[in-house]
């Protein structure tokens, strides 16, 4: 398998391409034509085996270590880019002066809390910014139905 690629990092790079490829399918499909940030969020702090966890954290820690230089590094960061682009356009809020700050801040706070509810084991604290991002997320839906109705 391994002859395929002409280095490791190249398999990494092509794997974690690949990886923000799926990612970003899937969250397309969960808001189709009708952007509510409630069900991203929900399906992204949903339970997965470790295979599935979220390319931003699985790869993190691969890139984050490496020189400026290392092959993962950009893959890791057009991907990144291309989930937030994706989310941005998908998510709106009620007022279209807030929409890119609004949607960057509960972007960012869904993965963080992510991030910490997996470090911990979920500890308690973890679950409550979890359940704080959740409600952050349907309220911003919830105002982006009555701004469209």
């Amino acid at each position: 398998f391994y002859k395929h690629f002409a280095s490791k990092e190249v398999l990494v790079r092509e794997a974690c391409a690949l990886s923000f490829e799926q990612a970003a399918q899937v969250w397309q499909k969960l808001t189709g034509d009708r952007p509510e940030a409630a069900a991203i969020v929900e399906h992204y702090f949903r339970e997965r085996p470790a295979h599935q966890t979220c390319p931003m954290l699985a790869f993190a820690p691969h890139v984050s270590g490496a020189d400026t230089a290392h092959p993962s590094r950009e893959a890791y960061s057009r991907g990144v880019e291309a989930l937030l682009s994706g989310f941005l356009s998908q998510i709106g809020t009620s007022e279209p002066s807030e929409r890119p700050e609004e949607a960057q801040i509960l972007f960012a706070a869904m993965i963080g809390a992510q991030l910490l509810a997996q470090a911990s084991d979920n500890a308690d604290w973890a679950t409550a910014l979890q359940q704080a991002v959740r409600r952050r997320a349907r309220k911003q839906s919830h105002a982006d139905e009555r701004t469209s109705a």
